[in-house]
């Protein structure tokens, strides 16, 4: 307990029954592109009850996931978004930065590093090439098989 009158709990982050029932004014998942998506869907309820703050802390870990719907989902005013950039951060070294771009590689670096999401881990085909062989325009898809109307993306 805090000398507030608070207190902080840190659970595991293997099990959705762990933090069911529970709430609080805010919880925190730290690497949240990596926790289970039912895990994080259970921490709605826990601060709906205290009308409190939910915070997913993480670098990207795929285009998918219950923090990249929440992140790419730009019509959800409710989220507050924040990015900090490895430029953003002076304590690393130019150095440092050269290194692990180098050791990464450009696609991984952009990820670790740029906040970049990259097509989820096992997927068939990459997100970034796929959106290249369309074009849109308003609700409309245009492809090489022609004009897709309504057309959803399932990446």
């Amino acid at each position: 307990t805090l000398t507030n009158g608070s207190s902080l709990d840190a659970l595991p982050g293997d099990n959705p029954k762990n933090v069911r029932g529970l709430t609080g004014d805010l919880v925190v998942f730290d690497e949240a592109s990596r926790v289970r998506n039912e895990l994080i869907v259970a921490g709605f309820p826990m601060t709906a009850a205290t009308n409190g703050d939910l915070v997913m802390l993480t670098t990207p870990a795929g285009a998918a996931g219950a923090f990249y719907d929440a992140w790419a989902d730009l019509e959800d005013a409710e989220w507050k978004r924040v990015f900090v950039g490895v430029e953003d951060v002076s304590h690393y070294m130019a150095k440092t930065i050269a290194t692990m771009r180098r050791r990464l590689g450009e696609r991984l670096f952009s990820q670790e590093f740029g906040g970049k999401f990259l097509s989820a881990p096992g997927a068939l085909f990459d997100s970034d090439a796929i959106d290249a062989l369309f074009e849109r325009s308003g609700d409309t898809w245009a492809g090489p098989i022609g004009g897709v109307s309504d057309f959803v993306p399932l990446y």
